[in-house]
């Protein structure tokens, strides 16, 4: 009984919440709740890196079914293009490696912005340095509305003199007062940059990081294709990270795609 207890209460603590209330039902006995969690953890891809490792098992063995049970069927469906992405996927023999460079993480964030709760994306690049093959996540860039500075300003008065020098350019301050069109006196074709403008709000102390909500990965490594992982939390013989969005694209294209599909910079 001591025994049958201690293992229920591991159990309650090991399992996901909303596995919890799913399996909160009187009429199962306390072997169901064990055996059925015991085949839920089995079943569940739990880290990133173990879902790499079971990648390269089903390149490896070029088994197409160990392949499948890494994609999410309900996302992605069973489509001809996803067929095509498994049969090329194992014939190309394409390993994947935690260090590889060309993969990203997506990391939504709950922050205080002046001490109002906002919310931000960071977009994470892995990148790793030869010969020790040592790596580390960095910053590539991030995206909230509170960082959105507009690039174009269409009032054409919005200018500096050309002969601003010959009075020690007292102009700048008509452009200093003119705050709200104060990008339309940089130089042609200026893009303001996000990840600046969140380290200076860092530092100044008016963005402070609250939690992280959700996070979701970009892999762009292998040829013709970008796909994404996502997590999924749910009781069922597919769980945990999976493939949750494909896209065929060509080799050349794949850095417009990330920068304007996954605001990644390269």
């Amino acid at each position: 009984m001591k025994t049958t207890i201690t293992t229920l209460i591991l159990l309650f603590f090991t399992l996901p919440i909303s596995a919890q209330v799913i399996n909160n039902s009187s009429d199962l006995s306390a072997q169901d709740l064990i055996d059925e969690g015991k085949g839920y953890l089995l079943t569940m891809v739990d880290r990133v890196d173990e879902f790499i490792g079971l990648y390269n098992t089903a390149i490896r063995k070029n088994d197409q079914q160990r392949l499948s049970n890494l994609i999410d069927k309900v996302s992605i469906g069973d489509t001809l293009a996803l067929q095509n992405f498994k049969s090329n996927i194992l014939s190309q023999q394409q390993p994947l490696s935690y260090y590889d460079n060309n993969w990203y993480a997506l990391v939504n964030c709950n922050v205080l912005y002046k001490g109002k709760p906002q919310q931000i994306q960071l977009v994470m690049e892995l990148v790793s340095y030869e010969p020790d093959m040592r790596s580390e996540w960095v910053f590539n860039n991030a995206y909230a509305p509170f960082l959105s500075i507009e690039p174009e300003c269409d009032d054409t008065t919005t200018f500096i003199s050309p002969v601003a020098n010959n009075t020690n350019f007292v102009e700048l301050q008509k452009a200093f007062n003119n705050r709200e069109s104060i990008t339309a006196y940089g130089y042609q074709n200026f893009e303001p940059d996000n990840l600046s403008i969140l380290f200076h709000e860092i530092k100044s102390g008016d963005v402070v990081l609250q939690n992280v909500s959700t996070v979701q990965y970009v892999f762009a490594q292998l040829d013709n294709y970008i796909f994404t992982l996502s997590y999924f939390n749910r009781k069922a013989s597919q769980s945990g990270w999976l493939v949750s969005q494909i896209k065929t694209v060509a080799n050349e294209q794949k850095n417009t795609i990330l920068k304007q599909q996954f605001n990644i910079k390269q």
